[in-house]
């Protein structure tokens, strides 16, 4: 399956092979992306706001990031339901989880 990547995801629209192991999680993963930019962008418009004296509007933002980090959620999960090295993820949360849990 060919698929054509435009503008709107990317900032250089290419042609790609896409595979459900590469293609569709790389414009998947290019979309999370922009999310986490998008959630960095909503975090410092929280800290400008308060220094501004705007606190009111503050859970907006909030409200706004809570819907962003689901979104980033839903994605990876469909990223690791594409992906054969799905796997690796999980054993990377465990892993991670080890680490931390060693260390207390």
């Amino acid at each position: 399956m060919k698929i054509k990547l435009v503008e709107e995801i990317f900032d250089d629209p290419i042609e790609e092979i896409a595979t459900p192991e590469v293609g569709l999680t790389d414009i998947i993963i290019a979309l999370i992306n922009k999310k986490w930019d998008t959630v960095r962008d909503l975090n410092s418009l929280t800290v400008n706001l308060t220094d501004a004296g705007y606190e009111d509007y503050v859970p907006v933002v909030e409200e706004i990031l809570e819907e962003e980090n689901n979104h980033i959620g839903k994605l990876q999960h469909v990223v690791e339901l594409l992906s054969p090295s799905a796997t690796n993820i999980d054993t990377g949360k465990q892993e991670a989880e080890d680490i931390i849990e060693g260390e207390k």
